[in-house]
């Protein structure tokens, strides 16, 4: 493999990596914040997620220890993702990219559904 290509595979696997970093900071941990911060502080909604709504309105520390096995998924798929993709062949690496995608769409979705339905 000539330097170049090397460079451009670095280059492609952090953008990758960079991509997936927003996006597990955003399900995992921003979203349940501002969920709460949303429903339960500025009273301004309410949780359309008919799995966490109960948990939610059970109180912040309820609502936190729910969502530690979440976080361990999280963490765990998160850490096996950067090894596949740091370690995998370029083919390797477009299968799992395109994984994440599938799985970050189908999160997207569902987030949709639980909206419309909330409105």
């Amino acid at each position: 493999m000539s330097r170049i290509s090397c460079i451009y595979r670095e280059s492609t696997t952090q953008t990758v990596i960079d991509s997936v970093d927003r996006g597990v900071l955003f399900y995992i941990v921003a979203d349940p914040a501002i969920t709460y911060f949303a429903v339960i502080i500025l009273d301004v909604g309410v949780e359309a997620n008919p799995f966490m709504r109960r948990y939610l309105n059970a109180g912040i520390d309820v609502f936190v220890l729910i969502h530690i096995p979440i976080y361990v998924i999280g963490v765990v798929g998160y850490v096996i993702f950067r090894w596949l993709v740091r370690h995998g062949t370029d083919a390797e690496q477009r299968r799992v990219y395109y994984l994440s995608v599938i799985i970050l769409s189908g999160i997207n979705i569902w987030g949709a559904v639980l909206d419309f339905n909330n409105v």
